[in-house]
């Protein structure tokens, strides 16, 4: 009986030492998972790849003024200032973060570094009206950023990507993987910080979330006529419109401006830095037509050429679809660019869509596309980084 009892002791040691061999394994695997470490992640590598020029990844110049989050959207056109606490708080539910923290967004600065986040010492959190999977503004010592959880995690990576290659200025975004150790660490301090839960579960219910820098600017529906007009009047501005529009193009996105699109478009999608005086393009994505619905794509394919041939033939001629973006902009801020504006607008357009054969390669676009699907758990949107579309789209414009 003693020998039995000793006897099933020894084999239950030595089960939970090969239990305990193989959570250390897989513990090892986890940590040694590229995507875990801004360092290894090809995605984020990509991005830094771009960054010099034209991704904005949250570096302070020392703007002064009311803050706005780049991804921020708000429901009412007339609240301006996004530091306005009660009216951050009319659009969003409300947890125990309302109570115990105020985000600071007229002081806020930007975190210099994403890949570096010290979630110990983050020590406020504030949700914002904006995303349905959640975005919250997030504040250390080092400076501020913001947690977005999303349902097109790759599908905005891509776009991110595409935009910084195209010249366009666009906010850096890094993925984290929620079961990762830094996303648990992220977690835990949501819990830490709101003891209603609802931080915590809210952005531990995906498998990733988006990292990205805070910066203070006003969208297009916060602007007024005054300060757009100072704005779009400075040389450049109009015509940095312009390229954004190329990239709603490529990523048929209609959710900006009605360029092609039969839509009301939205003034929160085009935001105004306020030191750097620059259009900076946010929360694009890539929406593909899929393969199977080839009337639908040539359909959109007929639109793009028609539009890009009247701009070759007579590009100082007001087109139509830029009159609409015209009328758009003056719905939006009151301000009318007049037929001057929308030249600038198209020849701005025209410039970027010449460089899309030569910077947006194949073989780059596979590159990011590959990237992205080397994250594990995969990504939720990878179905839309369809190559295939954009390079079609890319033909199309050069003709």
């Amino acid at each position: 009986m003693k020998k039995r009892l000793m006897a099933q002791a020894r084999e239950a040691r030595e089960a939970a030492a090969r239990a305990e061999q193989g959570d250390s394994a897989r513990d090892a695997r986890q940590r040694a998972e590229p995507t875990d470490v801004p360092a290894q992640d090809p995605a984020w590598q990509a991005m830094l790849a771009v960054a010099p020029a034209h991704v904005d990844a949250g570096e302070d110049h020392g703007d002064e003024g009311g803050g706005l989050h780049l991804n921020d959207t708000l429901s009412d056109a007339s609240v301006a200032g996004a530091g306005d606490a009660s009216a951050q708080r009319r659009y969003k539910w409300q947890t125990s973060l309302d109570v115990q923290f105020s985000f600071d967004f007229a002081n806020a600065r930007p975190h210099p570094d994403l890949a570096a986040i010290n979630w110990n010492g983050v020590r406020g959190l504030q949700r914002s009206d904006a995303g349905a999977e959640g975005v919250f503004f997030a504040d250390t010592v080092e400076g501020a950023f913001v947690v977005k959880g999303s349902r097109s995690v790759a599908a905005e990576v891509f776009s991110t990507l595409m935009a910084a290659q195209l010249g366009i200025v666009t906010p850096a975004t890094r993925i984290v993987r929620t079961a990762s150790s830094e996303g648990k660490r992220m977690l835990e301090k949501c819990k830490e910080l709101d003891a209603s839960g609802r931080a915590s579960v809210n952005l531990g219910s995906q498998t990733h979330v988006l990292l990205k820098p805070f910066q203070r600017g006003k969208n297009l529906s916060q602007a007024g006529v005054k300060y757009a007009t100072e704005f779009f009047q400075k040389p450049g501005q109009l015509e940095a419109l312009g390229a954004v529009l190329v990239l709603d193009v490529l990523c048929n996105n209609g959710d900006r401006l009605p360029l092609i699109w039969e839509n009301r478009g939205n003034p929160g999608n085009v935001m105004i830095c306020n030191q750097r005086q620059q259009v900076v393009s946010v929360d694009s994505q890539l929406l593909p037509i899929a393969d199977d619905h080839a009337q639908q794509r040539q359909e959109y394919m007929d639109k793009v050429s028609g539009l890009i041939s009247r701009l070759r033939a007579d590009p100082v001629a007001e087109a139509p679809e830029f009159a609409a973006v015209r009328t758009k902009l003056r719905e939006f801020t009151g301000y009318d660019c007049g037929i001057a504006g929308c030249e600038a607008m198209q020849a701005g357009f025209l410039k970027t869509a010449d460089t899309c054969g030569g910077v947006l390669s194949v073989e780059r676009l596979e590159g990011w596309r590959d990237a992205l699907r080397s994250h594990r758990p995969p990504l939720v949107g990878l179905d839309a980084l369809n190559v295939e579309f954009v390079a079609s789209v890319i033909a199309t414009l050069e003709q």
